[in-house]
């Protein structure tokens, strides 16, 4: 009966359906199968003239009678949607998708194991995946990201290597003032496209992601001209782009009482000689750290700032925390940028060749690779204070490690 139905508006030949379903038997055997299952299907159809249509050569599932069909009221808001978009009806088109995505129940006919089904049911399901990508699109682009972030998750959650979506869901994390959810799902797509295709997201995707990790908050520097005195330095404005911070008074106090005298050493003034050029911010997951690093990182206007973040699928990946944070700095197009750079980011280019007399490749490149990091960190310092913050370094790579304790011993004091 399902096959009639989702055949309603053509009838079909007995012949083609006895080969359809019985394809191993004799036409004679599937011709009596067909009669056997027909006679079923009259016994326990209420009505069931009203319904099927049927002569000596085909069978029809009665379009024109009334009956209700799920598939055909999802078909039909489909259609309704794509001629609103036809039409620029951005709030005809919403309502009709969603009410497409609302109507679809399920996988069709899911028990079913026949081949016949398997075309039909992902000829649905990519129309229901469809009709997911307007919706996120079209409610992104009216400004409502909650729902475009729920549109985007549950696509995910039928298809979830569709990487468009991916980088939907973190656009729509970011606009809705949720930076730190769109960088874990970029990491979530980079993790699942590694493990089940091998390969890594696509320009686009990084290029977002790169983005991401470039964005600071807006400044908020309000100078007075009536203000006595030497003019005062704002280290710490409320950025406009962050929530409050609720509950955290005593830790933000603490964190601003070891900051400020690093950056007005640096802006001229006296540093106290107990004053430590690094900050450990210990405490149980979940307990907002890294809220605490973000309203830190909020002064972009005073310092440099560069921001990294560990992840534990990201173990395996070398010096993966510092690439993130030299990715979100401003490279120069030009100047002493040291070539060993290039084995991080291979956007600056590959670095020169070894001569023959030197250490083995891996120390050797270990070694430069080290010295090229401070040196650069040294260099913009000399220009204006920089911030390193390292977000999750549970979850560094034991290269990343050596790194941060190399980099700490002899930046210390520039």
């Amino acid at each position: 009966m399902a096959y009639l139905v989702l055949h309603r508006d053509i009838p079909q030949t007995r012949q083609r359906l006895a080969f359809q379903f019985w394809a191993d038997s004799t036409e004679a055997q599937a011709r009596t199968n067909l009669r056997r299952e027909l006679h079923h299907l009259r016994q326990g159809l209420p009505e069931a003239d009203r319904y099927l249509l049927a002569d000596a050569k085909t069978l029809q599932w009665n379009p024109h009678a009334s009956f209700l069909l799920d598939v055909a009221e999802f078909e039909r808001a489909f259609a309704s949607a794509e001629a609103a978009e036809r039409a620029a009806d951005v709030n005809g088109a919403r309502t009709a998708w969603e009410q497409a995505i609302a109507l679809y129940g399920g996988d069709l006919l899911p028990s079913c194991d026949d081949d016949w089904i398997f075309p039909e049911r992902e000829h649905l399901r990519q129309k229901l995946l469809h009709a997911l990508e307007s919706l996120t699109r079209l409610s992104e682009a009216q400004g409502d990201y909650r729902a475009a972030i729920r549109s985007a998750q549950r696509l995910l959650e039928i298809d979830p290597l569709h990487e468009t979506s991916y980088a939907a869901l973190m656009r729509s994390h970011h606009l809705n003032g949720d930076r730190a959810n769109a960088l874990q799902v970029y990491h979530r797509c980079l993790t699942l496209l590694r493990q089940e295709l091998g390969v890594d997201p696509s320009a686009n995707t990084r290029k977002l992601y790169e983005q991401l990790l470039l964005e600071e908050a807006a400044p908020n520097i309000q100078p007075s001209s009536h203000s006595a005195g030497p003019p005062q330095t704002n280290l710490f404005p409320s950025p406009v782009a962050l929530s409050p911070l609720v509950g955290r008074d005593r830790e933000w106090a603490s964190i601003q009482q070891w900051a400020n005298p690093i950056l007005l050493a640096n802006c001229g003034a006296i540093a106290s000689a107990e004053a430590s050029p690094v900050l450990l911010l210990a405490g149980e997951p979940g307990i907002g750290k890294t809220r605490l690093l973000e309203e830190l990182r909020s002064m972009e206007q005073a310092v440099q700032v560069l921001w990294g973040r560990g992840f534990a699928a990201e173990m395996v990946r070398p010096y993966g925390i510092w690439i993130d944070a030299l990715r979100s700095l401003a490279m120069p197009s030009t100047g002493n940028i040291p070539p060993e750079l290039g084995f991080l980011l291979p956007e600056l280019g590959q670095p020169a060749p070894a001569s023959p007399d030197m250490p083995p490749a891996p120390l050797r490149e270990r070694s430069h690779l080290f010295d090229a990091v401070v040196q650069l960190l040294a260099e913009y310092a000399d220009r204006t204070p920089v911030l390193v913050i390292l977000d999750d370094i549970q979850w560094i790579d034991e290269a990343s490690s050596a790194l941060l304790h190399y980099a700490i011993r002899l930046l210390i004091g520039v």
